[in-house]
């Protein structure tokens, strides 16, 4: 497989391999593969978790029934948040 990187990057790996940190840039690339892997499996365990959490609230009667109101409410909290600067959770990001 070849990959074209762009300077900045190619010059990351270099570095990498001239400290001693790696023997080649396939190494390089494959331990940023297995973080970026790992931050994968990280993210899907908390969104689980959230998800399961939703879930107990539910069974215990604290969940609130989606209407236009609710919609209108959740929508004008976020433009807020966004107003004050806030970055949202990048758990929910697309």
């Amino acid at each position: 497989m070849n990959v074209t990187l762009s300077p900045r990057f190619e010059a990351m790996i270099r570095e990498r391999i001239e400290h001693g940190d790696y023997a080649d840039a396939a190494d390089v690339i494959e331990e940023a593969l297995l973080r970026m892997e790992k931050e994968d499996q990280a993210k899907l365990e908390r969104l689980r978790a959230a998800l399961k959490e939703g879930f107990d609230q539910l069974e215990r009667g604290e969940g609130r029934e989606f209407t236009p109101e609710v919609a209108a409410e959740l929508w004008e909290n976020a433009r807020r948040k966004h107003r004050e600067g806030h970055r949202p959770n990048p758990d929910v990001l697309p």
